[in-house]
């Protein structure tokens, strides 16, 4: 029993599993503004940016206290990729 986990855990990755979060894979960046209907005041912003490259996908979630923190941290975090 021992010997079966090594050999999956020695093993390489699949060669279909290709790293999706890289610059060049970016398909969709959204970004939303969410306000309460209930609390007007509370107002959320959120951004995705998706990923995908070959069979492999992924997405990066953000959050911010307003819409241009948002702007910011999506564009440091693609420009870091």
């Amino acid at each position: 029993m021992g010997s079966i986990i090594k050999s999956i855990f020695s093993s390489s990755t699949p060669s279909d599993l290709k790293d999706p979060f890289r610059q060049d894979c970016i398909e969709t960046i959204r970004f939303r503004i969410a306000k309460s209907f209930f609390a007007p005041y509370d107002v959320k912003y959120t951004a995705s940016v998706e990923f995908k490259n070959g069979g492999s996908s992924g997405q990066q979630d953000f959050t911010a206290d307003d819409f241009n923190s948002l702007v910011q941290k999506v564009e440091q975090f693609t420009k870091n990729l």
